[in-house]
């Protein structure tokens, strides 16, 4: 009868470990754009980038044209940067997370380092947050994109993935 417990109390951090093992292989998966609910696939590449800004007239706020989703992954060319100022990039969020104002962000490179940013609320329903990305921080690599949201939930952090080719 000792015996038989023994053998149980072997197996409880084998499946503890293999548990664990497995969310983190899924946030990972997750945060770096790989997976998506729909099963499509994440990864977004924009045609061009010549001024397709919109400009919301009761705000005169400029609707970035770049789009990225929670949790997936926007690629641009390094030729597709603007020349000089800002990369405006609209995120999607949802409005309970978005707040009336303005949301702390950081942009986390290996290669650049860190940059602490402020997202604004985009005009309307369901529009979530414009970023501006300074140039002259922006080379070739991958960018994560955290911002804090004003949600309820021990996790307030939504994640993008800025990738530059």
């Amino acid at each position: 009868m000792a015996g038989i417990e023994s053998d149980r109390r072997r197996w409880i951090p084998f499946l503890l470990g293999t548990a664990i093992a497995g969310v983190v292989i899924w946030i990972v998966m997750d945060t770096r754009g790989e997976s998506s609910p729909d099963g499509t696939g994440s990864e977004i590449h924009p045609p061009s980038l010549g001024g397709e800004e919109e400009i919301d007239a009761s705000t005169e706020v400029r609707v970035p044209a770049l789009r990225i989703a929670t949790g997936s992954r926007l690629v641009l060319a390094e030729t597709d940067l603007p020349a000089v100022g800002d990369l405006a990039i609209a995120l999607e969020l949802s409005d309970e997370a978005r707040g009336d104002g303005p949301r702390s962000a950081r942009i986390v490179s290996a290669t650049s380092g860190r940059l602490d940013a402020q997202a604004i609320p985009l005009p309307g329903p369901g529009s979530g947050l414009r970023l501006d990305v300074d140039r002259a921080f922006l080379s070739h690599g991958l960018y994560l994109i955290e911002v804090d949201t004003a949600d309820h939930h021990p996790l307030k952090l939504r994640r993008y993935v800025l990738e530059i080719d």
